[in-house]
């Protein structure tokens, strides 16, 4: 399956206006398309956390306007339409999200469905093995609809325990899930340094291209001034105006190579990272569920006990108490599923996150290391040409010598190398002959 984020169309107007974006997804040989808003995306980035808790989900980058008036620039919607492209790419190819319900949702409802999809979320999360997975599992066991009561009063105790500062159940599993925490927590801080000198580099070549074509451009202007007019020096500084210019302009290409290649990727790799956070903070939420469903089971357990050691106590209320134990004890069981499942997802996503911090740093490296290389090589031809064209006679010649012996040693390497590769490339009889002489 291929997506495309196409052209953008704006509707309404004054503070109603909006931007949609065509999303085109093509299929076994078929193609079709929907129109999605921003916030529909974010939509998106939201539920695919509730569907697959513990997933690496990727990070929708947030280039927001800094005033109104831009909020509708052709520069902000066309980045908006590469970073939204990209965000739906890689989903979609996911491992953990590309069959997640809200995907298929988000791509190929109507509008009409996908508006009251957006408005039934809570239905979704049956399906998903969400959040809601856990309250679906207890209607199942007790036979009956959780009201909206009861859900806000689930959550109102999931708020009490966090609050408290009880401590969550534990597992065999959390030393593994605490050093996997500390892995990525160190990895943030080191990774954004990292970006932050990618751009400081980044932002260098900027200026080393605009102070040399800054000095070109003087270097025109004193070409121009009348009294140089006829005059040796008129030639000189034109040679240097047109020699700052081609250098500056191999500066130049490097920053936007350098922006591509070193800085944007340095950046996504910070996104990368901060998606491992959440996703390992997310098994917490998960431990917060699970903690909250096992004391409702002590608290019942408790419950039943002073019950059945009251004298007189009704049977139907000891029978109610039975119920409620067993309602919640099946919670607990799904809680605990479901944070066994969050457990071996994430797993699975930190060997292929630390596989891919290693490409990618690798591959970055190499881009950035061959852009350095060709540029310098460049720039030592741009200085290599002017050379004869602004030194004097006597100067050149001091500027040969001055490198003669580097020249005079890395000619006799090579003569070197050569007889090496003569001599090995020989046959043996060669070889013997050559020893003999």
């Amino acid at each position: 399956m291929v997506v495309r984020v196409s052209d953008t169309e704006q509707h309404g107007e004054g503070r109603s206006m909006y931007t949609t974006y065509k999303v085109v997804v093509e299929n076994e040989s078929k193609e079709g398309s929907v129109r999605r808003r921003y916030s529909d995306f974010q939509w998106l980035y939201g539920r695919l956390h509730t569907e697959r808790p513990g997933a690496f989900v990727p990070i929708i980058q947030h280039q927001r306007a800094v005033q109104k008036s831009t909020r509708f620039s052709e520069e902000l919607i066309e980045g908006r339409k590469v970073q939204l492209e990209q965000f739906l790419q890689r989903v979609t190819i996911h491992p953990e999200l590309h069959d997640a319900p809200s995907l298929a949702t988000f791509l190929f409802s109507s509008d009409e469905l996908f508006e009251e999809a957006k408005k039934n979320s809570d239905q979704l999360d049956r399906f998903a093995g969400g959040a809601a997975a856990i309250e679906a599992a207890e209607d199942a066991a007790s036979g009956k609809t959780t009201s909206w009561k009861e859900r806000m009063k689930l959550k109102l105790q999931k708020t009490v325990t966090a609050i408290s500062g009880t401590e969550l159940e534990k597992t065999a599993d959390e030393p593994e899930f605490s050093a996997m925490a500390e892995y990525v927590h160190d990895l943030d801080i080191l990774v954004r340094a990292l970006a932050k000198h990618a751009s400081s580099l980044t932002k260098s070549t900027e200026d080393t291209a605009n102070n040399l074509a800054e000095v070109g451009q003087i270097f025109e202007a004193l070409s121009q001034a009348p009294s140089h007019q006829g005059h040796p020096v008129h030639t000189l500084l034109e040679r240097l105006a047109q020699a700052a210019a081609d250098v500056s302009s191999i500066w130049f290409e490097r920053i936007d190579k350098e922006d591509i290649a070193f800085d944007a990727p340095m950046k996504d790799l910070t996104r990368a990272v901060q998606s491992a956070h959440r996703a390992i903070q997310s098994r917490n939420n998960v431990r917060l569920t699970y903690t909250t469903w096992q004391t409702k089971v002590k608290n019942r357990k408790n419950t039943l006990d002073k019950l059945r050691g009251r004298p007189g106590t009704p049977q139907e209320k000891t029978a109610k108490a039975v119920d409620d134990l067993k309602d919640a004890e099946s919670s607990a069981a799904a809680a605990k599923t479901q944070l066994d499942e969050v457990s071996k997802r994430i797993r699975r996503e930190i060997k292929r996150f630390r596989a891919h911090i290693e490409t990618s740093i690798r591959s970055t490296m190499l881009e950035y290391t061959r852009i350095q290389i060709d540029s310098a090589k460049m720039l030592e031809n741009e200085w290599d040409k002017l050379v004869p064209d602004i030194a004097t006679d006597g100067q050149v010649e001091d500027l040969n010598q001055s490198f003669e012996p580097e020249m005079k040693a890395e000619a006799k390497q090579e003569e070197s190398a050569n007889d090496t590769e003569e001599t090995t490339s020989s046959p043996p009889a060669a070889q013997a002959s050559l020893q003999a002489v």
